[in-house]
């Protein structure tokens, strides 16, 4: 079913990226059922890139948006440190590789980046009154009193 499928889509992205090659006779990317007979689908690293390329150009152009609007007390330690990519898209082969020629800074995908979110909001709540005073409270969801 769907984890059958997110499994393959990963597994896909992961391996292919958006720096792939494209190879005769495509590659095996998941089952689906056709008038309930099984079929497998294959599709080419070329049509795996060229599906990826829009939403690669829209992740780049919002890392640049985010960047121009980054504080200048931030931006220093973005000079020093780089870009941290997290989460599943940071797992697509060559997109670090396109952040750092895109805005020319350092980056580096970081341990374990499926995780690591729900990891760091766990210590958060762990130990919510340490990081109380660095949390940002945005009045969002909230009317103006």
């Amino acid at each position: 079913g769907a984890t059958v499928l997110t499994v393959a889509a990963r597994e896909v992205t992961a391996n292919n990226g958006i720096q792939c090659r494209a190879r005769p006779g495509g590659h095996p990317v998941s089952k689906r059922f056709v008038a309930g007979i099984p079929k497998t689908l294959r599709i080419t690293s070329t049509e795996i890139r060229d599906a990826l390329n829009e939403p690669i150009s829209t992740i780049v152009e919002a890392v640049k948006q985010a960047l121009e609007q980054t504080p200048p007390e931030l931006s220093a330690d973005i000079l020093d440190k780089g870009i941290i990519m997290t989460g599943g898209s940071s797992l697509l082969r060559g997109l670090d590789e396109r952040l750092r020629q895109e805005t020319n800074l350092p980056v580096n995908v970081i341990d374990d980046p499926l995780t690591c979110v729900a990891r760091g909001a766990l210590k958060i709540i762990e130990n919510l009154d340490a990081y109380k005073p660095v949390l940002l409270n945005t009045g969002r969801g909230r009317k103006n009193r």
